[in-house]
């Protein structure tokens, strides 16, 4: 069950003008939201690497994809 606290000396057109900016400045705080919500979405969109740039480790033995892979063994003619 919910309660309401009733503040003591106000009336009740009080209470509702203060009800009504209460619900109006939850809306703007919304809308800001969402328009920040717009920016990053659109900053993402422009730069797509972001803020998590990717970086390349490179590996020893390790292959790209389209690189030729090396022999599995040692050909019976190694040097000379």
């Amino acid at each position: 069950m919910f309660y309401s606290i009733k503040h003591a000396g106000k009336s009740r057109q009080e209470n509702r003008r203060r009800a009504k900016e209460e619900v109006s400045a939850m809306e703007e705080m919304a809308l800001a939201e969402e328009q920040l919500r717009a920016r990053r979405e659109e900053q993402e969109r422009r730069n797509p690497l972001g803020s998590a740039r990717a970086t390349k480790i490179y590996t020893p033995g390790r292959k790209e994809r389209g690189e030729p892979l090396t022999p599995g063994h040692t050909p019976a003619r190694f040097g000379l």
